[in-house]
């Protein structure tokens, strides 16, 4: 999913303080992994890993941003 890796790194959410620069670094932006990382290193459920995604998605969106 590019619209994740297009957004990484530098705009990482604050909330997930336990994301490494590494771990940013590795993933290749599919949801996938990003859902996986938020599991591993934050006990999110599936769920709530998604939903984390989602609102990021839409806070760092060209909207919020001034990107087109």
């Amino acid at each position: 999913m590019d619209e994740i890796k297009d957004r990484l790194p530098g705009q990482v959410s604050p909330e997930w303080v336990k994301l490494t620069a590494e771990d940013v670094a590795r993933l290749s932006g599919k949801r996938e992994e990003m859902i996986l990382v938020l599991r591993g290193w934050h006990g999110y459920g599936r769920l709530r890993a998604d939903r984390e995604i989602n609102n990021w998605l839409y806070n760092h969106g060209p909207a919020h941003t001034g990107r087109t």
